[in-house]
């Protein structure tokens, strides 16, 4: 945040100005007489020849021509460094600008025939960085090029004090190409001006007269220690864009409207900066998190009008700002409203404080569960957004996720419209924006975004749900909307019905328990909740009935992990059983009084003693092996025609793939019981290869492969490759009427027995 007065300066008038010094107490400062590139500052880098530099030198030279072909002044942002008191300035921040500029003035003086006295002051800018590089200055000064050449750095490198090892060094190197685009760029319009003047006007008058500039303050002025110097220049990266990119806004706003140019300027030099400043990252500046935050409302402005956003911000610039572009108004309109939104509320930490809580359920805010990426730990989209936008992580994917990108736009949504939208109806809508987002994984796509961010405007704008648009979640805009109208009817269910939404296995959506049983919300609660064993509210439900739900070709159960139950309470179009679900987990904690592993357990013990007809449900919860796998997921071979009616099904390791381990559940079960006191057992991982098939037993006299069917057990001898069936008792339907572990393990046991 600027705090000392700020003036303008050229890079002429630069020199001979007084500042004050650090260590000179004169009340009038010293004069500044020389500028010198310290040893700290990285190498000129504006000439190099990479595509990103190439672009940005493109720009920024641009810039610099049309303020001086057009003579409208151009500020080239601040320039920050120390005055010593022999009246030498060491730049902190702006040696790149310091450099181009130290160039242009070169090549203008020496093309338009400057009297050397009124270049003078070139001879005092060096760079400390290398001893070559300080010379090539010197020398550059002295030289007088040939200006028919059309490359001046081929003729630069003849020249006999231009030294062969000086071609190593990045900075002149740099200088080099900056020469030959400025001979480029600027060497036809110099002679246009001098024919069109008869030499009355030239681009040396236009910058004696200001028409390029930049606020310069001394670091002691600005009560900054020299400890900045460390800071400001340890940013780790090559060049940074935001002065260009700055400079090519202006221009480009100067063709729209040269009032507006001014005003957004200013406001990026002071009100935005000022905004921004409490995200300034470790290098003490606003640049990266000003280009983010830019780079989110040009992709919502790309987004809403049915195009891919443009990651490269000069070709943003070029193409929303363009007065040829029919939508230039209001593109300008929001860029601007966008900016200011965030001056206008005060501290933006505090204010999504006051709105959002992480996690866990806080009365009179919204409670979110994305993953905080930042090291304050804030719920702070905006602080989200400035310092990740376009941010990959590791496995190459968004780390301001798309569905932050919507967690944003609908609070900006609001802010824009404060004039009309309520404090109270805003943080109702906020919330179910927030609901829709948890349960559109799958919807919130790059591609559906223009209906997707018209279904939010419509929502927090009107207060309404368009259903009929193809956006979020259709099933969850369904929920969102008969909780709006039983809320209508019911404003004092409103705390219930959020706390609800607000458990970290529900994330807004609450239709596992329904609206006609809020009544249970609490049970709820303490049925999941860290104390409460996983496994155990998994065989509960399983005693009143088939609570699986049919996903594509695998079934879902709950299981030892979170992700496993947020499976079954979130209700998709291709997830089949979730009606059952929610009836057998209504009817679970309405015949619970006391909700703890005690009362559970005694459910399933009961259970078990009164079981006659043994089901998969019935094995699922007597027998803890077929419960070992993390994501709870089975797959019945049969699925299409005979349900989870089946007894040869699969447990699976994994939650998507049935590439992943997975094993017959009663080999399973088989393999880890009678494997205890010996290891004549085998089980391979994969239950669909042929190896996978079968429980291998190996005794002294024989191989056995024992697979499991639907009536019992098969056995296969390897000498003589006969296959004997072994029958589990079963009733009329194909249940089991006594217990096929019980059977399969006393099967073991004899075949053991029999080869001894």
């Amino acid at each position: 945040m600027i705090m000392a007065e700020s003036k303008l300066y050229t890079f002429m008038n630069l020199f001979g100005s007084k500042f004050k010094s650090k260590d000179y107490d004169d009340p009038d400062g010293v004069k500044l007489t020389e500028i010198e590139i310290p040893i700290i500052q990285r190498d000129y880098a504006q000439g190099r020849k990479s595509n990103e530099v190439g672009k940005v030198r493109r720009d920024f030279l641009g810039a610099l021509y049309d303020g001086l072909m057009d003579c409208q002044p151009i500020s080239l942002d601040f320039v920050y460094g120390d005055v010593t008191s022999h009246g030498k300035m060491i730049p902190l921040d702006g040696q790149q600008r310091l450099t181009t500029l130290f160039l242009l003035h070169w090549y203008i003086a020496k093309r338009e025939n400057i009297e050397e006295q009124q270049y003078e002051f070139l001879n005092h800018f060096t760079y400390e960085t290398r001893d070559s590089a300080r010379q090539f200055f010197h020398e550059l000064v002295a030289y007088n090029p040939d200006f028919s050449s059309n490359s001046l750095s081929d003729d630069i490198e003849d020249q006999n004090w231009f030294p062969y090892e000086w071609k190593k060094d990045p900075t002149i190197v740099s200088a080099l190409v900056m020469i030959d685009a400025i001979h480029k760029k600027f060497g036809p319009a110099i002679e246009k001006i001098k024919a069109e003047s008869n030499g009355e006007d030239s681009l040396w008058k236009r910058l004696k007269e200001g028409m390029i500039s930049f606020y310069f303050l001394p670091i002691h002025e600005m009560g900054l220690t020299d400890d900045l110097y460390i800071k400001m220049n340890s940013r780790g990266k090559p060049l940074t864009l935001f002065e260009h990119f700055k400079a090519a806004l202006e221009r480009q706003l100067k063709k729209y409207d040269k009032e507006t140019a001014v005003r957004i300027i200013k406001k990026i030099d002071l009100q935005w900066t000022d905004m921004l400043w409490p995200y300034r990252g470790s290098n003490n500046i606003i640049d990266d998190e000003f280009m983010a935050y830019f780079a989110f409302i040009s992709n919502v402005i790309y987004y809403k009008a049915g195009q891919k956003p443009e990651a490269d911000p000069f070709t943003v610039i070029e193409e929303l700002f363009n007065v040829n572009n029919p939508d230039v108004d209001n593109n300008i309109i929001y860029f601007e409203k966008m900016f200011d939104i965030w001056c206008s509320i005060g501290d933006i930490t505090s204010f999504f404080k006051d709105i959002y809580t992480k996690d866990e359920h806080e009365s009179g805010k919204i409670t979110v569960f994305f993953p905080i990426n930042n090291v304050r730990g804030e719920v702070n989209p905006f602080l989200e957004c400035c310092w990740n936008f376009g941010v990959l992580n590791g496995l190459g994917n968004r780390t301001f996720t798309l569905s932050k990108f919507l967690w944003l736009y609908s609070v900006t949504d609001w802010l824009r419209n404060k004039d009309v939208i309520s404090r109270d109806d805003a943080i109702r809508r906020l919330r179910v924006i927030n609901n829709l987002i948890n349960a559109s994984e799958f919807e919130i796509r790059a591609d559906k975004m223009p209906s997707i961010l018209a279904q939010t405007d419509k929502i927090m704008l009107d207060g309404e749900i368009d259903q009929e648009m193809v956006s979020y979640s259709k099933l969850q805009m369904k929920e969102e909307q008969d909780k709006l109208d039983f809320l209508a009817l019911n404003p004092d269910e409103a705390e219930l019905v959020y706390k609800l939404e607000d458990h970290p296995l529900l994330r807004g959506t609450i239709s596992v328990i329904g609206l006609s049983h809020l009544d249970l919300s609490e049970k709820f609660y303490e049925l999941f909740n860290d104390s409460i064993d996983r496994q155990l509210i998994n065989c509960a439900l399983l005693t009143i009935g088939d609570y699986s739900q049919l996903f594509r070709w695998r079934y879902q159960l709950g299981s030892r992990v979170d992700n496993s139950w947020m499976n079954l309470f979130h209700p998709s179009n291709e997830r089949v059983g979730f009606s059952n679900t929610n009836r057998i987990l209504c009817q679970l904690l309405t015949d619970l009084n006391d909700i703890n592993n005690e009362a559970l357990q005694k459910l399933v013990d009961s259970y078990l003693q009164k079981a006659t007809i043994f089901d998969w449900r019935y094995y699922m919860v007597k027998y803890p092996q077929m419960r070992t796998e993390p994501y709870g997921m089975f797959y019945w071979w049969n699925y299409k025609n005979s349900g989870n009616q089946r007894y040869d099904f699969i447990i699976m390791h994994t939650e998507k793939s049935i590439g992943g381990k997975n094993w017959y559940a009663f080999l399973k079960v088989l393999y880890e019981l009678c494997s205890e006191a010996t290891d004549d057992l085998y089980l391979a991982d994969y239950a669909y290869s042929g190896e996978g098939k079968y429980l291998y037993l190996t005794t002294s006299a024989h191989k056995y492969k024992i697979s499991v069917t639907q009536t019992g057990f098969e056995v296969e001898n390897d000498n003589d490759n006969e296959v004997r069936k072994f029958d589990v008792p079963q009733n009329s339907v194909g249940l089991d009427i006594e217990d096929r572990v019980v059977i399969g393990k006393r099967l073991i046991e004899e075949l053991r027995t029999a080869d001894k």
